[in-house]
């Protein structure tokens, strides 16, 4: 299966660095229980299987140029 994502963020090199990292820790503005804490040890560890060279950042200017 085929799947296409699109992202809008402020800071695209960042948020991708973040996420193709070895980790990429879940974050809370209130504190969530400790069982969902253990499992976002886990999680957060997850392998998203996504290659660098497959994935394009695009400058907002040029999101509708084409």
């Amino acid at each position: 299966v085929q799947v296409q994502f699109v992202i809008v963020t402020e800071d695209a090199q960042a948020f991708l660095d973040g996420a193709l990292g070895p980790s990429s820790p879940i974050t809370y503005t209130s504190q969530p229980p400790a069982e969902v804490l253990e499992e976002d040890k886990v999680i957060e560890r997850f392998p998203l299987g996504v290659r660098r060279e497959d994935v394009k950042i695009v400058p907002v200017e040029n999101v509708f140029a084409q």
